[in-house]
C-alpha cells in the first residue's frame, strides 16, 4: 500500500506529522515500519538539526561522555581520538540535513539540552568525514560557540547564513569565519550578522566579505553600525531587496563625494529597508540616497525623541516612495519615556503628517514614541487617502496625560470603517465624551454610525485616552464594530501598581479609567447581540 502512495506524498505526510506535537513520535515509527516509509520519514526527521551535540549520539558509545554536573546545557566531550569508521552512522543521515541552528521543524529538540565542549568541537573539526559536515545544507543559524570551527558548516549549496559573533574583541576566528563565506558559500543569497556594537574589527572586515557576494538578496547587520564603504558596495548589488542595518553619524552617506546630477548611493532593487538610528536625521539622510522605485516596507527604530521639524523632514523624504505599503517608525525599547520638557516642539500635528497622505498603497502605519495632536478631520483624510489600510497606530505606546489632551474623538473610527474595508487594528488617543451631555445624546437618537458597520474581528489601542461613560462607549462600538474583541490601554489596575509606589490621585485615576475600559469590553458583546437582533428583525 505504501509503495502506491509515492515518495513525494509520503514525505508530505511525514512533514505534517512532524509539525504536529502529537504526531512527532509517529514519524520515527514510520521509518521502522517498512522500506517504502524509511527514506521519506528519515529525510523528514533529519531535515533540521538544532545542535552539533546530536552528532555525538551517532558515534560509538565509547567515544563520548556527558558531564556529570547538571547545567542548563550538559557538556559532551570525547574520550578518545575519532576514527573514520566512527562516522558510519553519521554518513547515513548527514547528507539529509537541510537546516541547522534555531530550527523548529526537527523532533530532535533534545539537542538544545546538550552542547559540545571546545575540545570536542576541535576534534570533530579535524576528524569530520567531509569538508562540509552537511554537504546539502541550505540554511544555517550559527552561534558564537562554534567559532573558530564554524566553517565546517559552510557548503557550496548553502543559500542563507546567520552568524552570531558576540565574542570578545581581538579574537581572530570571527573575522576568519566571515572572510571564508564568499569562497565556501558561492551561492549565498542571504547573510545576517549579529555582533558587538563596539566591534570595529567586524565592521572593517565587512566590506571585504560583502564585495565577493554580489548575488545577495538580503543583508542584515544588527547591533554594530555599518560603514560607508560597505554601504557603497551594497548599493550597487542588482538583486539586493532586503536591507537591515544600524546607522550612526559615521554612517551618514551625505558626506560621500558624488556627482551633483546623481544621488550618493542607489539600492535600485530595494523592497524592504529596516534602520536602527540614533536620531531621525540619520534616517532622513540615508533615505535621500535610496533611489529604488520598488520600496514597499520601511521600518525605523530610533533612540532620541525627535522634534516635529525633524520628523516632518523625514516624512517629506518618505513621500517620494509612492509604492510604500508599510511604514513603522518607533522609539527603541528601553529608551526613557519621560515626557520631554519641550513637548510642543516635538508634537506632530496635521501639517507634520500631511506628506504621508500621498502614499496611496499604505497598508500598515505605526508611529510610536511621538506626541501626536490631530483632529477628526485629519483622521478622516487619512482614511480616505489609504483605502488599503489594515493596521493603524499613532502615539499610543506612551502616556502623554493632561500635558497633551487628545483632540480626536471616538467618532473618527467611523471613516476608517467606511473607507478601509481591510482594517482590523486601529490605535489613536481619543476623547469619548462626545456622545452625550447630561444624559442627552448630542447627535440625536439615530444611529451615530449611519449604518457604517464592519463584521471583522477588530482590535483597538487607546493609549491613555480618558473615558467617562462605559455604557455609551460600548453602545456606540457595538453599532459600528460588533466584532471588537480587544481594547488595549496604558491604564493600570491596582495589581499593576508596585507595592512600594505611593498611592495618589494619579493612581486613583489609573484604577478608575482601567475599570471603565474593562467594563466596555464586558458590555460590548452583549450589546452586539442586541444589535444583531435589531438588524435581523423583519
Amino acid at each position: 500500500m505504501a509503495t502506491q502512495l509515492g515518495t513525494e506524498l509520503l514525505a508530505q505526510i511525514c512533514g505534517k506529522l512532524l509539525d504536529d506535537v502529537d504526531g512527532q513520535q509517529a514519524v520515527p515509527a514510520l521509518a521502522r515500519t517498512c522500506r517504502a516509509f524509511f527514506e521519506p520519514a528519515v529525510d523528514t526527521i533529519w531535515r533540521g538539526v538544532t545542535s552539533l551535540a546530536l552528532l555525538a549520539f551517532l558515534l560509538p558509545s565509547d567515544a563520548w561522555k556527558i558531564g556529570d554536573k547538571p547545567k542548563r546545557n550538559r557538556i559532551i566531550s570525547f574520550q578518545r581520538v575519532l576514527l573514520p569508521s566512527d562516522f558510519a552512522r553519521f554518513q547515513v543521515y548527514g547528507h539529509r540535513v537541510r537546516a541547522f541552528g534555531a530550527y523548529n521543524g526537527s523532533i530532535y529538540r533534545l539537542g538544545r539540552k546538550y552542547k559540545l565542549s571546545r575540545g570536542a568541537l576541535a576534534a570533530l573539526y579535524e576528524a569530520r568525514p567531509t569538508p562540509p559536515l552537511f554537504p546539502n545544507l541550505d540554511w544555517a543559524d550559527l552561534n558564537q560557540d562554534l567559532a573558530p570551527y564554524v566553517s565546517m558548516l559552510y557548503c557550496p549549496h548553502i543559500r542563507a547564513v546567520t552568524i552570531r559573533m558576540f565574542i570578545a574583541r581581538g579574537e581572530d576566528p570571527k573575522t576568519q569565519a566571515l572572510l571564508r563565506i564568499p569562497t565556501d558559500c558561492p551561492q549565498l543569497t542571504s547573510l545576517t550578522i549579529y555582533c558587538n556594537p563596539l566591534d570595529k574589527q567586524v565592521s572593517d572586515m565587512m566590506k571585504k566579505a560583502v564585495s565577493a557576494l554580489p548575488n545577495l538578496t538580503l543583508f542584515a547587520l544588527h547591533e554594530a553600525p555599518i560603514s560607508i564603504a560597505t554601504l557603497e558596495v551594497l548599493a550597487n548589488f542588482a538583486n539586493l531587496a532586503h536591507l537591515r542595518i544600524a546607522l550612526h553619524k559615521d554612517s551618514d552617506p551625505s558626506g560621500v563625494s558624488t556627482n551633483s546630477d546623481s544621488k550618493v548611493l542607489g539600492f535600485n532593487s530595494l523592497r524592504e529597508l529596516s534602520l536602527n538610528v540614533n536620531t531621525l536625521e540619520h534616517a532622513t539622510h540615508f533615505l535621500s540616497c535610496v533611489t529604488s522605485p520598488r520600496l514597499v516596507m520601511l521600518v525605523i527604530s530610533y533612540d532620541t525623541l525627535a522634534t516635529a521639524h525633524e520628523t516632518e523632514a523625514l516624512f517629506k523624504e518618505i513621500e517620494s516612495h509612492l509604492k510604500l505599503c508599510s511604514l513603522q517608525v518607533s522609539i527603541r525599547p528601553g529608551t526613557p519615556n519621560n515626557l520631554p520638557l519641550d513637548l510642543p516642539s516635538r508634537t506632530l500635528t496635521d501639517i507634520t503628517l500631511l506628506p504621508l497622505l500621498v502614499l496611496r498603497s499604505l497598508r500598515v502605519l505605526t508611529l510610536h514614541g511621538f506626541p501626536i495632536d490631530i483632529n477628526d478631520v485629519m483622521l478622516e483624510a487619512m482614511a480616505v487617502a489609504w483605502p488599503e489600510l489594515s493596521r493603524f497606530s499613532l502615539g499610543v505606546d506612551m502616556r502623554w496625560g493632561a500635558e497633551l489632551p487628545p483632540r480626536a474623538t471616538i467618532l473618527a473610527l467611523i471613516p476608517f470603517i467606511r473607507h478601509c474595508p481591510k482594517i482590523w487594528s486601529i490605535g489613536y488617543r481619543m476623547k469619548t465624551d462626545v456622545l452625550s451631555r447630561d444624559g442627552d445624546p448630542l447627535l440625536g437618537f439615530s444611529r451615530i454610525g449611519k449604518g457604517v458597520v464592519t463584521n471583522k474581528e477588530m482590535e483597538f489601542n487607546i493609549g491613555d485616552s480618558p473615558i467617562h461613560d462605559p455604557i455609551e462607549v460600548a453602545s456606540f462600538l457595538s453599532d459600528i464594530c460588533p466584532g471588537l474583541w480587544y481594547i488595549g490601554s496604558l491604564w493600570r489596575d491596582g495589581n499593576d501598581v508596585d507595592e512600594d509606589e505611593e498611592g495618589g490621585e494619579e493612581d486613583d485615576d489609573d484604577g478608575e479609567m482601567y475599570g471603565r475600559w474593562d467594563m466596555v469590553t464586558q458590555y460590548l458583546p452583549h450589546f452586539a447581540k442586541v444589535r444583531m437582533q435589531e438588524r435581523n428583525c423583519p
